[in-house]
């Protein structure tokens, strides 16, 4: 309620209302409450009363506009929430359900009631998973340029310094306010702050947020963290407050070894059986939540989009094919000369020096990763 004097015949009008309520009087309990809001308009409680009156008697758009007023009226009117968070969940609407619910606990964290509402709906993230050197920046430039997809690129608890949602959202997409930036407000929050102050950003545009994993951190490590976890940490600290929709992309380990090793950036940092270990790890995990080979990417890109975008339940966009190359605002390696910009080719293996394919043959984890992945034995 805002700070004013409430007039005491609308008080007055009001508590009729919420007496002939209590008595199942609907009708007689609208029109006080109306009475009320009429002699009141810029309180809250008629209005919100309203709603759950109309609610109650199944005027379910009624009650929407009623408690969308009362809202924005008062966006931290406790009742108000309570009830809009409620009608949102009634009606499926789980996205408008958790903005509603973060808007209030920004002015009131420590309101447990509302915390708990949080916690039993939870809004949907998808998330990409995929090594380095494996064809994960030109897939996220197809699924990036499609219509009303907000994709951040190689992002990661731990990368922070390196790749941050919150900077990402501003300087690509025009989120967020300089000042906020350069104060430092939003880029000192938990990880998981900042991906929902993007997600709500996004949410409020109308767009899809994906969030490329940096997924290097969790199964390379190399140079940037001391040691891999060989857990999809992305999504472990996402789980705590979406429902995770995501897939891995994979390519086969010697074509990624031969590029990985190439990167000036790891030189000298992994051996050939550091990186298969972590390569069977993933692939472990890839089987747990679907994949897609890169490999059949590169043969029929739309087929393959087309079975992404199912699995991230977004809308697929068939121009996709004719965008993807002016999508800029990824990190990675875009600039291979080896690759036609325009055009989704296949690209011929690099030379292999003697005696590396019996290097990978002479690993376990290279033979289980294959049969994992589906790759020819």
């Amino acid at each position: 309620m805002h700070n004013h004097t409430i007039l005491p015949e609308a008080l007055h009008l009001n508590q009729q209302g919420e007496d002939f309520f209590s008595q199942q009087c609907f009708q007689e309990a609208l029109s006080a409450f109306r009475a009320a809001h009429q002699l009141q308009p810029d309180w809250v409680v008629p209005l919100n009363n309203l709603g759950v009156v109309h609610w109650q008697t199944g005027q379910y758009q009624e009650a929407l506009i009623n408690m969308m007023e009362a809202y924005r009226h008062d966006p931290y009117h406790k009742e108000t929430v309570q009830n809009l968070i409620d009608m949102m969940l009634a009606l499926e609407k789980r996205e408008s359900a958790f903005l509603i619910a973060r808007g209030y606990l920004r002015k009131y964290p420590d309101d447990m009631l509302i915390q708990e509402k949080v916690k039993s709906f939870r809004p949907t993230i998808r998330i990409v998973h995929h090594m380095a050197r494996s064809g994960g920046t030109i897939i996220s430039k197809c699924l990036g340029c499609m219509n009303n997809v907000l994709l951040l690129s190689e992002i990661h608890p731990k990368g922070g310094r390196w790749f941050d949602p919150i900077v990402q959202a501003h300087q690509w997409f025009g989120m967020f306010d300089s000042a906020e930036i350069r104060e430092g407000r939003l880029t000192e929050m938990p990880f998981l702050e900042k991906i929902s102050r993007v997600y709500e950003k996004a949410y409020g545009q109308n767009k899809t947020l994906i969030i490329r994993d940096w997924t290097h951190l969790d199964f390379t490590a190399k140079p940037f963290v001391e040691n891999p976890t060989y857990e999809l940490t992305t999504a472990l600290v996402l789980d705590q407050q979406f429902e995770l929709l995501h897939v891995a992309t994979v390519r086969h380990p010697i074509d990624q070894w031969l590029s990985l090793r190439n990167l000036s950036v790891m030189k000298d940092q992994l051996t050939l059986d550091q990186f298969l270990l972590g390569y069977r790890k993933f692939a472990e995990k890839a089987c747990e939540i679907g994949f897609i080979r890169y490999e059949e990417f590169i043969q029929d890109p739309p087929h393959v989009m087309t079975i992404l975008c199912d699995r991230l339940k977004l809308l697929f966009d068939p121009d996709f094919l004719h965008k993807w190359y002016l999508y800029k605002t990824i990190t990675g390696d875009t600039d291979n000369q080896r690759v036609p910009k325009t055009s989704i080719s296949v690209i011929p293996r690099r030379p292999m020096e003697p005696g590396l394919l019996e290097s990978f043959e002479k690993s376990k984890d290279y033979w289980v990763s294959l049969e994992l992945l589906g790759y020819p034995l």
